[in-house]
C-alpha cells in the first residue's frame, strides 16, 4: 500500500511539473541564470542585514509607510504596562553663567530638580517594575538640591538615566550617575523621519538596553563588524520601530488616526496631578508592576513617521521589540526576500518576459493589457513587498542595494541585447 502511496504520488508531482512546462514553453531561462539569481538575492539579502545595522541607516524608507501605518494604528492596543509622569510643566530658573569671563548672564528654566526629589522620594520601596527618567542634568545648571537628589538617584533601585555622547554640548553633572545611565540618541538623515532605535550606541547601552538587561535579564552583544547578536541567536542592532504597536486611546471619541502621540497617549502632571494632591499609597498603588517614564511629554518631540514622539516613549517602544524578540533575525522573513529575488532576477534573465510568455498560453491577445504589465518592473515589486513586511513582519525592508542591483542587472542587459 505504501509502494502504491508514493508512486500516486511521484506520478501526480510528475503531471504538475509537465503541465507547468508545458504552459511556461517559451519561457526559456538560460543556464547561467540558475546561479546567477540565486547570487544576486544572496548578495541583496547579506546587504540587507549588514545596511541595516548601520548607526545612520542608508536608504531610509520608512517615511513611504506612512499610509499603511497610519491604517494599522486603531488596530493596535494601548499600552497598560506603563505610566507616564510628564515634567513639563515643572521648571525652576538657574542661571546662565559666561563661561569664558564668569560673569551671570540671566537666566534659563530647567526640569524642577526638586520636585523630581519629591517624586523619589515617594516612589521609595515601590514594586515598580522599572524607572526610566529621562530628564538632562546639565553641568552648568546648579540647584541647592542636587547633591541630595543625585544621592537619592544612586540608591533607586531598577532605575536608568538618559544620557547623551560627549561633545554635543552635554556634560552630567555628575559623573557617578554614568554608572546608572544609558545612552537616548535619536539619529536619522536631514530629510527622514526617525524610525530606527541603536540598541548599543557608540559601544554602550542603550536606555532601551538597560531595561532589557534588568527586566529580561537578557542583551545585544557586538560580536565584529556589523555582527550583532542576542543569545545564542543573530539580531539586529539598530531597530525599526513600527510604532503603529503603541494604540490610541480608545476612550476619546475625538481622537484622529493622524493625531501624534501626545495627543493620544495619556500622561499625568507630575506636580499638579500627582505631587500636589495623591497620597503615597496611591502613587505606589499607580506604579505597581509598571514601567515608569519621567520626562517631557510637550517639548520633547521627535518626528517619525506617524507622527510627533516623546523620546521616553521611543527608548519604551525599542524594549518592547526587545522584549518580543523581534530583534531576533526573522528567518521566514530571509527566506522570503530571497526567493523573492531570485525570481526577480531569473524574469529578468528569461529571454522572454514572463507576462508574455502567460498572456501567449492563454491566448490573450489585448495589447493594453500587455502594455501595462510591461510596465510593472522590479522596482514596483520591490516597493509591494516592502509594503507586505511592514504589514506581515512589522519590518522595514531597505530596498537600496536591491535596486541598484537590479538596476545594474537590467543596464546590463540593456548594453548587451543592443550589442547583439
Amino acid at each position: 500500500m505504501k509502494a502504491k502511496h508514493h508512486l500516486s504520488i511521484l506520478a501526480s508531482s510528475h503531471r504538475w511539473n509537465t503541465a507547468l512546462g508545458n504552459f511556461l514553453r517559451g519561457a526559456t531561462i538560460p543556464r547561467s541564470a540558475l546561479w546567477i539569481a540565486p547570487l544576486l538575492a544572496i548578495v541583496c539579502v547579506v546587504s540587507d542585514y549588514c545596511l541595516s545595522n548601520l548607526s545612520l541607516p542608508l536608504s531610509e524608507n520608512s517615511s513611504t509607510l506612512w499610509l499603511p501605518a497610519i491604517i494599522t494604528r486603531e488596530n493596535s492596543p494601548v499600552p497598560d504596562d506603563i505610566v507616564m509622569y510628564d515634567v513639563a510643566y515643572d521648571k525652576e530658573l538657574v542661571p546662565v553663567i559666561d563661561p569664558e569671563y564668569g560673569d551671570t548672564l540671566g537666566v534659563r528654566t530647567i526640569t524642577s530638580r526638586s520636585r523630581l526629589q519629591s517624586l523619589l522620594n515617594a516612589l521609595k520601596d515601590a514594586t515598580y517594575r522599572y524607572l526610566f527618567i529621562d530628564i538632562r542634568f546639565e553641568s552648568a545648571d546648579q540647584t541647592d538640591c542636587d547633591s541630595a537628589l543625585f544621592a537619592k538617584l544612586r540608591q533607586m533601585p531598577r532605575m536608568c538615566l538618559s544620557t547623551h555622547v560627549a561633545g554635543r554640548d552635554y556634560k552630567i553633572a555628575d559623573t557617578t550617575l554614568l554608572k546608572y545611565a544609558g545612552y537616548n540618541d535619536f539619529r536619522n538623515f536631514i530629510f527622514n523621519d526617525f524610525s530606527h532605535y541603536e540598541v548599543l550606541q557608540y559601544g554602550q547601552p542603550s536606555v532601551a538596553e538597560r531595561m532589557y538587561e534588568a527586566i529580561d535579564g537578557k542583551n545585544v552583544t557586538h560580536r565584529w563588524g556589523p555582527v550583532y547578536t542576542s543569545g545564542n541567536h543573530l539580531c539586529y542592532n539598530n531597530l525599526f520601530l513600527p510604532l503603529t504597536k503603541i494604540g490610541i486611546n480608545p476612550q476619546n471619541d475625538t481622537i484622529a488616526p493622524l493625531d501624534d502621540f501626545t495627543t493620544m497617549m495619556p500622561s499625568f502632571i507630575l506636580g499638579r496631578e500627582i505631587l500636589d494632591i495623591m497620597p503615597v499609597e496611591e502613587i505606589h498603588a499607580q506604579v505597581s508592576d509598571k514601567i515608569v517614564l519621567v520626562g517631557d511629554f510637550v517639548n520633547d518631540l521627535h518626528s517619525t513617521y506617524v507622527g510627533d514622539v516623546p523620546g521616553a516613549l521611543l527608548a519604551y517602544a525599542a524594549y518592547k521589540e526587545l522584549h518580543a524578540g523581534n530583534h531576533l533575525v526573522n528567518w521566514p522573513y530571509i527566506l522570503t526576500i530571497f526567493v523573492l529575488y531570485t525570481l526577480i532576477g531569473l524574469g529578468m534573465l528569461m529571454r522572454h518576459p514572463l507576462y508574455a510568455v502567460v498572456l501567449d498560453r492563454c491566448r490573450i491577445n489585448l495589447w493594453q493589457l500587455r502594455f501595462l504589465l510591461s510596465l510593472i518592473g522590479y522596482g514596483a515589486i520591490i516597493y509591494l513587498t516592502m509594503i507586505a513586511c511592514y504589514l506581515i513582519w512589522h519590518i522595514s525592508l531597505n530596498i537600496l542595494v536591491p535596486t541598484l542591483v537590479f538596476g545594474l542587472l537590467a543596464l546590463c542587459l540593456s548594453l548587451k541585447k543592443s550589442y547583439e
